[in-house]
Formats: structure tokens, C-alpha cells, sequence
């Protein structure tokens, strides 16, 4: 007689057998987590605000303690204004010659270093940058400035003296006619704060003639130019960075 073998019979379900433990996160761990992540932000918002105030504290400190140049408010002019011919190109001009003193000043608490300025007459019945010239002045004398060698430096209080001749063209009448010259002067004056900051000081002055009748002056083999005596030019427009 054969036996049957001694088989258990497979479960009829399968309670349990593919049921997975999912371990959940304290809710303490994710408190302590979001407290963490605020903390950070917190800190870090608090850093920029910093940043932020000790920023307009040092330029605060800066502005307070840097160099001013500025000028006198009148341009002395030494001697008397002359006049000379040129042929410049293929045309003829008249050259008028000014020589002026004028003082520049630092009225800030440090020393302007690098110091350097260019003084220029041109045509004043022309309104200030309507000329390609005009426009481009200061921008060339402060190229000028940054590789200068001979620039100055002015100390708190001390004013330096810029006495110079400049000259300007003015265009000969082709019909020999007599030129009424009048002239203002516009200065452009680059320095250097202690912070290594670049700063930047534009002048414009307009004549103060002494006699406001017209004056002739002959010029060599050029027609007699009409002009007016200038004791000096006043300062009317200022700009300073």
C-alpha cells in the first residue's frame, strides 16, 4: 500500500507575506529641522542687512572724509589779451591769447591726489556742449589726467595757483570783414580721493569786461579785429562728483 507523502498544503492567502515597515520621522527631528532651516535664513538675511549698513556707513565716511576741489569764483587776467595770425590747415585764423590766474582749492578734509586741469576759451555765444569739441573736452582731459606725470597733489586748505596762456582760432572773414571776438573759459580739473576713487570738478566762466566798448586791434597782415578789454572772467557754472 502506498503512503501519502506528508505535504502541508500551501496557505490559502497571503497575509503578510509582502507587507513592508515604513518607518515614519519623529515629529520633534522635523520641528528641529525647520528651526534649523529658519535659523539659517534668518542669519543669512541678517549678514546682508549688515553688509548692507556698514556699506552706507563707509561711504557715509568716505564722503565725509574726502577731498573737494572747487575754484575761485573770479579768473584774474594778467596783462593785457593779444592777438596773432595763423594759417592752420587751409585756413586763416585769428589767435586770441589769454593769460589768467586762477585758484584752485581743496575744501574737503584729505588730500586730492593726482591732481590734474585743463583750462579752454571757446566761443560763449554757443551754448556749452552743442559742440563736438565741448562734449568731448573733459572726457580727454580726464584720459590726460589718469596717465599724467606731472600731476599735484592739494592739501586740506591749500590753494594752488594755475597760471597759464591759452589760445583759441577764430576763423578769418573771407570778406576781410572786422571779427567781434568774445570768449568765456570752461576748466576740467581730475584728482584722486585717499579711497582711490576718481572725482572730477567742470568750471565755466563768462567774461567781466572792464570797458564794455569795443576795442580795435590790428593783427599783423589780418583785417582790425574788434574786440572788448576782459579784467577778468566770473565764474557762472559749477560741477563737481
Amino acid at each position: 500500500m502506498a503512503l501519502a507523502p506528508d505535504i502541508q498544503p500551501p496557505p490559502q492567502t497571503a497575509k503578510y507575506a509582502c507587507e513592508c515597515c515604513h518607518h515614519k520621522t519623529p515629529g520633534w527631528k522635523i520641528t528641529l529641522e525647520w528651526l534649523t532651516f529658519l535659523a539659517a535664513v534668518s542669519a543669512a538675511v541678517a549678514t546682508g542687512i549688515y553688509a548692507s549698513i556698514t556699506h552706507s556707513m563707509w561711504k557715509e565716511m568716505q564722503d565725509d572724509r574726502r577731498a573737494w576741489v572747487g575754484t575761485d569764483q573770479s579768473m584774474r587776467v594778467v596783462g593785457k589779451v593779444r592777438f596773432t595770425s595763423a594759417h592752420i590747415g587751409k585756413w586763416d585764423y585769428v589767435m586770441m591769447w589769454v593769460k589768467f590766474d586762477v585758484g584752485l582749492t581743496d575744501i574737503g578734509k584729505s588730500p586730492a591726489l593726482n591732481e590734474f586741469e585743463v583750462f579752454e576759451l571757446y566761443d560763449f555765444t554757443k551754448p556749452w556742449g552743442t559742440e563736438d569739441w565741448q562734449k568731448t573736452f573733459c572726457e580727454d582731459v580726464y584720459k590726460a589726467g589718469r596717465n599724467s606725470k606731472s600731476s599735484t597733489i592739494i592739501f586740506p586748505g591749500i590753494t594752488k595757483s594755475a597760471s597759464r596762456e591759452i589760445a583759441r582760432p577764430f576763423k578769418k572773414e573771407p570778406n576781410g570783414a572786422t571779427h567781434a571776438i568774445i570768449a568765456s573759459v570752461a576748466g576740467c580739473i581730475y584728482y584722486k580721493d585717499v579711497f582711490g576713487h576718481e572725482r572730477h570738478t567742470e568750471v565755466l566762466y563768462e567774461p567781466d569786461w572792464s570797458d564794455p566798448t569795443p576795442t580795435l586791434e590790428n593783427v599783423s597782415d589780418q583785417p582790425v579785429i574788434v574786440y572788448r578789454i576782459i579784467s577778468k572772467f566770473n565764474l557762472i557754472e559749477a560741477h563737481a562728483d
